[in-house]
């Protein structure tokens, strides 16, 4: 008999063990969890006209209607009457975003003659230029400041503004001046696309 409750002892101080083991495992045990979000943020994209400055006029140049700037287009109205007469202003192109932006390409016409990748156009002894860094535009022939005009004029998110010039001008060297009116239409665009850089 003895016997029988030293036995029946031994294996209650076993259980007793064990269940102690086990409340000491289970508290060092822990359940760890981790939550969060995360959001894509969208860029802001606004390459826009802005600023065009008082016109300058030489001779008996003038302008029949200010620049003005509506949307992304910006127009004006000059007359010149005489070789040497000439308006000039200028505008800025801007990045008023936070996206990289690069100019893909320039597209225009002068009196109906579309042209590409240039920004000066020559009817009737009169040129309306595009210049920028006092250079015309133009990727085919002109570099500006030693890089492409295309290059030259992207609108780095960082770097947002660039300042552009109209200039036209009735040659100097014109030899006689027509008696009848004839309206010159100058139009040009810009292609800004955006760009992404790791």
């Amino acid at each position: 008999m003895n016997q029988k409750k030293q036995r029946t002892l031994a294996i209650f101080a076993l259980t007793v063990a064990l269940l102690a083991t086990s409340i000491a495992y289970a508290a060092l045990s822990a359940t760890l969890k981790v939550s969060g979000s995360a959001t894509k943020k969208g860029g802001t994209w606004n390459v826009h006209l802005a600023s065009p400055t008082t016109p300058k006029t030489t001779g008996t140049g003038k302008m029949t209607s200010t620049p003005t700037i509506s949307g992304t287009t910006l127009s004006f109205g000059a007359e010149l009457s005489k070789p040497g007469d000439a308006i000039e202003f200028n505008f800025s192109v801007v990045n008023g975003g936070n996206i990289d932006a690069t100019l893909k390409g320039i597209t225009g016409s002068f009196n109906g003659t579309s042209w590409t990748q240039q920004a000066s156009s020559t009817s009737e002894d009169v040129t309306c230029s595009l210049l920028y860094n006092s250079q015309v535009l133009s990727t085919t022939t002109t570099t500006v400041s030693g890089t492409s005009a295309l290059s030259s004029l992207d609108l780095p998110s960082t770097n947002k503004t660039k300042v552009v010039t109209v200039k036209c001008v009735y040659s100097s060297t014109a030899t006689s001046v027509s008696s009848v009116d004839k309206a010159l239409t100058f139009k040009v665009s810009f292609n800004y696309q955006q760009t992404y850089t790791k």
